[in-house]
């Protein structure tokens, strides 16, 4: 997890760099502060991201992987669940948390304590939280719905997220993440079914993996992607020409924000490189 960036695509474009394993260090962090005495909550908000695959989510679909069948295979691992016997913790429970808790992942128009660090993190990163999380923190709550706001202090922290979110579910984002995950697309084409090699791999083992890849074309996207980025454009509206791509809400169970956001993700866009500009002229 420490080898994994939070947001794929994001790390290799912004200083978004942060892992996986921050990340989870975060939520653990805001669950002990809220719920100190629930202990499967507790290690369910170590635990819920231990399964991420290298530029997850976007992996998950285009390889067809299962995130529910990886966490119960992460979890029924020696090592995790020689813990889980030492505390005397359900493994199962531990699962249900970990993929469903309201309090960890929000629901309707609440948010979790994953995307609250999430948001924090975000513009902490890029140097744009004006206060520390320490003090947004005392303005906020958490119970089994998820997150509540102060009221003197919603306005501000709902422009968070909705500055997180823009940052997030930008068009030049999503289009790295295409790229990487057309790249891989082509490796696998060559490889047949063996997709199982992605599995444990590292963002960077990723990278390594493509730039030898038997697919030429794998070969080049990801080597323009880390050299030549210049060599790519992002066009509204896919002709075909390119690879297609559409921008997706960072934080889908918040309403206010997916309202600013749904024009922008009514728009479908694709990324294509200057040579096959080119040939289409």
């Amino acid at each position: 997890m420490k080898l994994i960036a939070h947001f794929g695509g994001a790390s290799l474009i912004s200083p978004l760099a942060h892992s996986r394993f921050e990340h989870t260090l975060g939520v653990s962090k805001l669950v002990s502060k809220f719920f100190p005495e629930d202990k499967e909550l507790r290690a369910a908000a170590i635990l819920f991201d231990v399964a991420a695959l290298p530029f997850s989510p976007s992996i998950n679909t285009v390889l067809n992987y299962e995130h529910e069948a990886i966490l119960s295979e992460t979890l029924l691992s020696d090592d995790i669940q020689e813990v889980l016997r030492a505390e005397n913790l359900d493994w199962l429970v531990i699962k249900d948390h970990a993929l469903n808790s309201s309090i960890l992942h929000g629901r309707n128009d609440q948010v979790g304590l994953i995307d609250l660090d999430k948001a924090f993190r975000t513009l902490y990163m890029l140097g744009e939280l004006k206060e520390s999380a320490t003090d947004y923190l005392t303005h906020c709550s958490c119970d089994v719905s998820g997150v509540r706001f102060d009221d003197d202090m919603e306005e501000e922290l709902t422009s968070i997220f909705g500055r997180a979110g823009k940052i997030l579910s930008s068009k030049e984002t999503a289009a790295v993440e295409a790229i990487v995950l057309e790249a891989i697309q082509c490796d696998w084409a060559e490889k047949g079914d063996e997709k199982g090699v992605y599995h444990d791999l590292t963002d960077w083992e990723i990278l390594c993996l493509l730039k030898t890849s038997p697919s030429p074309r794998a070969q080049f996207l990801i080597q323009s992607l880390l050299h030549q980025p210049d060599k790519f454009v992002i066009r509204e509206k896919a002709t075909g020409a390119g690879i297609p791509f559409s921008i997706h809400s960072a934080f889908k169970v918040f309403s206010r924000v997916k309202a600013e956001k749904a024009q922008e993700q009514s728009n479908t866009y694709e990324v294509i490189d200057l040579s096959t500009i080119a040939e289409t002229i």
